[in-house]
């Protein structure tokens, strides 16, 4: 094998410059994707799903090139990372004081929230004033992902609800 062709293949060298554009094609082709229902899983997406992807992105993004491995499964994964991370700040047990402006998409708080919060989370300074424009898409997309720990049992919760199940079955006169 001579240099060149080396020097063309491993990680990194097939890297793709994503655009506004091309990030606004591929959410809005993820959207359809799921309000079809053909490709979405309970926790993910089924077989076959970056070929439907990359077949749409050809129609709406002629000549872009886009594969379904390594550029749209990677810039899913990349957007998918950032989304979590917005509704980490805005959902989660553990953070409070975080809001959203829909007219910027931006996270908004306080001077003092966010002080607090990066002093755990020092990467995510990243966050002030960045715009994340496909927030509401993802809740479509990958919100129902997401647990809200509204609903969610614990082991004890578990035992208790068992015991008083065996408790009423225990306490029924047999008729």
């Amino acid at each position: 094998m001579d240099a060149i062709s080396q020097e063309e293949r491993g990680p990194g060298k097939n890297k793709r410059k994503w655009t506004n554009i091309k990030d606004e094609k591929l959410v809005a082709a993820l959207v359809d994707m799921v309000n079809i229902g053909a490709y979405k899983t309970e926790n993910g997406f089924k077989a076959g799903f970056l070929t439907y992807l990359k077949e749409t992105l050809k129609v709406t993004l002629p000549n872009s090139g886009l594969k379904g491995k390594p550029h749209i499964d990677s810039r899913i994964k990349t957007l998918k990372g950032q989304f979590n991370i917005v509704y980490d700040m805005l959902n989660s047990p553990n953070v409070s004081g975080f809001g959203w402006d829909p007219t910027t998409n931006c996270l908004v708080t306080e001077k003092p929230v966010w002080d607090a919060y990066l002093q755990n989370r020092p990467r995510h300074a990243t966050w002030k004033n960045k715009s994340f424009p496909f927030y509401d898409d993802f809740l479509v997309i990958f919100g129902k992902d997401r647990s809200t720990r509204l609903h969610v049992e614990t082991p004890t919760d578990v035992v208790s609800e068992i015991n008083q199940d065996q408790t009423n079955v225990d306490g029924e006169d047999g008729e």
